[in-house]
């Protein structure tokens, strides 16, 4: 889920907050993925689907998420990430990201630090991990919400 729709083929990486690991790459396998076909084609339950569009409140959020199909390329492929209980994955990078120490992160040539905060849901089926990116030389810091569920 995306918060505006990203090029076919674009690339990223995957950051593990966790063990402090960038890791590449996911490429955009095509357009927006819409309603009908991710349950005609995914089979997948309606809920779920209002859940991916955020259709339950549409203004809950700074955005509308977007769906489009990732493919895993590289290292991905066999990697497995760090997490603890069921949520799996991490904040999506540009592909030349790399983690030079355990919570820093280098991004276009610029440092960050890299603070992750996890909220769960009241009903423990999901909650969402906050990434705050603090530039190292100063300035406003960068705050990511990653949403996710357990069905």
């Amino acid at each position: 889920m995306l918060p505006h729709a990203a090029a076919a083929g674009s690339r990223w990486a995957a950051y593990d907050a966790k063990a402090g690991k960038v890791v590449c790459c996911l490429s955009v396998d095509g357009a927006e993925v819409g309603e009908s076909e991710l349950q005609d084609r995914f089979d997948i339950p309606g809920p779920w689907i209002t859940d991916l569009t955020n259709g339950w409140n549409p203004d809950a959020a700074p955005y509308r998420p977007h769906v489009q199909l990732l493919k895993v390329q590289g290292a991905l492929s066999s990697y497995t990430f760090k997490e603890e209980r069921e949520a799996a994955g991490g904040l999506l990078l540009p592909p030349d990201a790399r983690a030079v120490a355990a919570d820093t992160l280098e991004i276009d040539g610029e440092r960050y630090t890299v603070q992750r905060r996890e909220t769960s849901l009241a009903d423990g089926d999901g909650g969402v991990h906050t990434y705050t990116l603090k530039p190292a030389k100063g300035g406003a810091a960068l705050k990511v919400e990653v949403p996710f569920g357990t069905y």
